[in-house]
């Protein structure tokens, strides 16, 4: 019968405790190198946050389209108002608009004002509301929905006397004043061209995009 040895036991033991030891030993020994994986894995994530951070800039606030006209800035500004149909705008209408929006934009700008242009759709439904005006094109602003009550007709339309009619075109001039601090300074608003119907405005793009004489000094001619 074979007994257990305590002095074999203790020396085990004591070996045993030993390697624990060098292996504690060993293992601070890493220390420095820890803590330079540290400073490594502390860059990466602030990388990772940067380049996070930039995605979500460029989802969120994205850079202004080079289509874009307005501009903020002190002067007499031009505003082409283009209020669609009730139904698919025909080719005709579209090419009429994307044709006024240049020459009249070009007009403005070689008269020192500047332009802008806006869509204006009283369909009921916004979604199909947009999509009429995408048609079109690029607009600088959109104005869609509540039928009648519809901000860009009270304002296009019933608030200059115009007829109520669709489709539409409307040229109007501003003079408007940006300060240091709000509210900035508007003038009245002059109503320059308007055609209602797509006869109506079929003739006033075979007659060049005429306006009121004296509302560019340069550029278009006058009725």
């Amino acid at each position: 019968m074979l007994r257990h040895s305590p002095e074999r036991s203790l020396g085990s033991s004591t070996q045993s405790t030993g390697n624990r030891s060098e292996s504690f030993m060993r293992s601070g020994q890493g220390g420095p190198r820890s803590k330079e994986t540290d400073r490594v894995t502390l860059f990466v994530y602030v990388l990772v946050l940067i380049v996070c951070a930039w995605f979500f800039r460029s989802a969120v606030w994205p850079e202004p389209s080079p289509l874009i006209h307005t501009e903020l800035r002190s002067g007499v500004h031009v505003t082409l108002v283009v209020v669609a149909p009730t139904s698919k705008p025909p080719t005709e209408m579209v090419t009429i608009v994307k044709d006024a929006t240049v020459a009249v934009g070009e007009a403005a700008q070689n008269a020192g004002m500047f332009f802008s242009t806006i869509g204006v759709s009283d369909d009921w439904s916004v979604e199909r509301g947009l999509d009429l005006l995408s048609s079109f094109g690029h607009f600088d602003e959109v104005i869609v929905g509540r039928n009648w009550f519809n901000s860009g007709i009270m304002l296009f339309v019933d608030g200059l006397g115009g007829r109520a009619a669709v489709p539409q075109i409307v040229v109007v001039r501003q003079e408007k004043t940006i300060r240091d601090g709000p509210p900035w300074a508007y003038g009245p608003m002059e109503e320059l061209a308007r055609v209602a119907g797509l006869a109506e405005i079929s003739d006033w793009a075979a007659r060049g995009f005429p306006i009121e004489p004296s509302g560019l000094s340069a550029g278009l001619s006058s009725p």
